[in-house]
Formats: C-alpha cells, structure tokens, sequence
C-alpha cells in the first residue's frame, strides 16, 4: 500500500491515454494535479485506515492535458487488516467544466438545469 498502480481498466485507459504498462509500478502522485494532492492523500490515507471514501482531483493525460475524475476508494481487507486500496476513477470533466446551476423561475423556485452540450 505504498500508492503503485497495479492495472486500469480500459475506460481510464481511453480517458488518459496511457496504457496499462505506462502506469503499472508508478506512484499514483506522478499523475496528480499538484494542486490536489492533499485531497487524493486524505481520501487514500481514509481508506487505508478502513473506510471508504469518494472525492475529485485532476490527473493528467497522457497527452500532457488534464482531466477531472470522481475517485471511489474502497479498502481491500483480509480478516481486519487493511491489504490495499482498490480506487474507482470516473472522469467527471464534462461535469466540471459543465456544471448544473440554479436558475430562478418566475415563481422564485430554484430549477435545476444541465449545460451539459450534446454532440
């Protein structure tokens, strides 16, 4: 539990743009926005103690862009111990970059709406 990649799985693959090789044995740091990497350290070191945690933070692509992903931290145990870290990783950049706002109605109720752009 020293913060390695071991594999991902083809989704983050096509969302990076590094294959699985390129990443496996590197720390996950080399690929996290500096910016947030007290935010990745506080939900890894949550799940290292045991509990399972999500939260947002930026890595990079392979192509030297950035891109935002929803990690979902969920710890591997054996009996009680804590055996490693199995980290979902959804990239929420179209999300971010699009995000769903209030707008007031004539009435003076919120209304939610999605700027998501459709292609």
């Amino acid at each position: 539990m020293k913060g390695h990649i071991v594999s991902i799985n083809s989704t983050m693959r096509q969302a990076t743009g590094y294959e699985t090789g390129e990443l496996a044995g590197h720390h996950c740091k080399r690929f996290i926005f500096p910016g947030d990497l007290v935010t990745a350290a506080e939900l890894f070191e949550a799940a290292k103690s045991g509990r399972m945690r999500t939260g947002e933070f930026n890595v990079s692509r392979k192509d030297g862009s950035w891109i935002t992903v929803e990690v979902n931290t969920l710890p591997i145990q054996v009996g009680s111990r804590v055996e490693g870290i199995y980290a979902i990783a959804k990239d929420v950049t179209r999300r971010r970059l699009y995000p769903v706002s209030a707008v007031r109605s004539g009435g003076g109720a919120g209304i939610l709406r999605n700027h998501d752009v459709r292609a």
